[in-house]
C-alpha cells in the first residue's frame, strides 16, 4: 500500500520492507534478513514491523539497483520460492512523479535485457487516469504495460454486498434503500464499504429505509471526500465564490452528469463569470471531465466518490449548513 508515498527512494524502501515483512512467518525469513544485515530494524509491539535504515548514499544506490536487489532475493530463495509477485497499490501520488515513471521504465528494461532471468511480476494497481499520467511522463511505458481491466461491480453484485453486510448484523433493508445504496457505489468496493459502515451507524432500527440510506450516504460522502479528494478540491468547495454554484449544481441522487448551460441558466448574472472558473478548476484537479457521450459543454464526475462529495456539499449548502 503506497498511499501518501511521494518520493522514489521512499517507495523503494517501503517495497523492500514489505518483502521482508510479508515473509516473517516463513522458514526462509532469516535468509531474507541476512541480505540486509544490520540495516534491518524490527519492532514487534503490534505484530512484525520492519524498518530499513540506509544512509542517503546507500538509499540512492539501492534505488538505482532495484532489479539487482530483486535478483539477489530471488537467488537466496531459490528452492523455496520460484518467483516474486509484487503488487504496487495506491500509486496515484507516485504516478505524478517523472522520477518514478523513468525509474519504472529503466527497471523493466534492466530486467528484460539481463543475461540471467529475473522471475518477477510487478502489478501496478490504479485508475485509468493513473496509467495515463505515467504515459504522459514516460510515453515508452505504453509498450510495457499489459492492461488488465478490473470491472466495477454490477448492480446485482453491489446489492449482494449490502445484503450480506446487513445479514451479518441481523439487519434487513427495504428494496428502495438497497437499490439506492447500490446505485451510489458506482460499482467501487471502497465506496460500498464506506456506505455500508455509514448506513449501519446511522440506522437505529431495522429494516433500513430510504431515509436511513440517504442520511448514511451523506455522512459517507463527507468521509470519502476527505479520504479520496485532493485537499485543493475540498478547499475550493469551501470558497464563497463557488458556494452559489453548489447551491444550484444539478446533482440529484443519481445525476452524475450536468451541462454548463444548466448552471448558467440558474445563476444570477453577477455569478455567471464564476462558472467557467469553477469548471476549469475542477477539470484541472481531475474532479470532472468533459462528457464524451453528450459533447461540448457537458461534464461528468470522474469518480463516484467525487460525485458523492459534491452531492453532499450541494445538499449542505441548500440546507444552510
Amino acid at each position: 500500500m503506497l498511499g501518501g508515498i511521494k518520493s522514489l527512494d521512499r517507495f523503494v524502501q517501503r517495497t523492500l520492507e514489505h518483502i521482508i515483512k510479508d515473509n516473517a512467518d516463513r522458514p526462509w525469513y532469516r535468509t531474507i534478513l541476512a541480505i540486509f544485515g544490520e540495516r534491518v530494524e524490527s519492532v514487534g509491539l503490534f505484530g512484525v514491523s520492519i524498518n530499513l535504515r540506509f544512509t542517503p548514499a546507500e538509499m540512492q544506490e539501492v534505488t538505482n539497483a532495484f532489479p539487482e536487489a530483486l535478483r539477489t532475493i530471488q537467488t537466496k530463495l531459490e528452492g523455496n520460492r520460484p518467483a516474486l509477485f509484487i503488487v504496487l497499490d495506491d500509486i496515484d501520488d507516485l504516478a505524478e512523479l517523472p522520477d518514478f515513471a523513468n525509474w519504472l521504465k529503466s527497471t523493466v528494461d534492466s530486467i528484460a535485457i539481463h543475461r540471467s532471468p529475473t522471475k518477477v511480476t510487478l502489478l501496478l494497481v490504479g485508475l485509468e487516469e493513473t496509467r495515463r499520467s505515467l504515459l504522459a511522463l514516460q510515453p515508452s511505458l505504453a509498450r510495457v504495460f499489459q492492461v488488465v481491466d478490473i470491472f466495477p461491480w454490477t448492480q446485482e453484485e453491489s446489492e449482494g454486498f449490502f445484503t450480506t453486510y446487513f445479514d451479518s448484523v441481523n439487519g434487513t433493508l427495504e428494496p428502495d434503500a438497497l437499490q439506492f445504496m447500490a446505485d451510489m457505489t458506482g460499482g467501487l468496493p471502497v465506496v460500498a464499504h464506506e456506505i455500508g459502515d455509514a448506513v449501519y451507524r446511522s440506522t437505529e432500527e431495522y429494516p433500513v429505509v430510504l431515509s436511513d440510506a440517504i442520511g448514511g450516504i451523506t455522512n459517507a460522502a463527507r468521509i470519502l471526500g476527505h479520504k479520496m479528494l485532493q485537499p485543493q478540491i475540498v478547499e475550493a468547495l469551501q470558497s464563497e465564490r463557488y458556494r452559489e454554484i453548489l447551491r444550484i449544481l444539478p446533482t440529484g441522487p443519481l445525476t452524475r452528469r450536468f451541462r454548463r448551460s444548466e448552471l448558467i441558466d440558474r445563476l444570477p448574472d453577477e455569478s455567471v463569470r464564476s462558472v467557467d472558473a469553477f469548471l476549469r478548476r475542477m477539470r484541472k484537479l481531475g474532479a470532472i471531465a468533459q462528457d464524451p457521450e453528450r459533447g461540448r459543454g457537458a461534464y461528468v464526475f470522474t469518480n463516484p466518490a467525487y460525485y458523492m462529495y459534491f452531492w453532499q456539499q450541494s445538499h449542505s449548502v441548500r440546507n444552510g449548513s
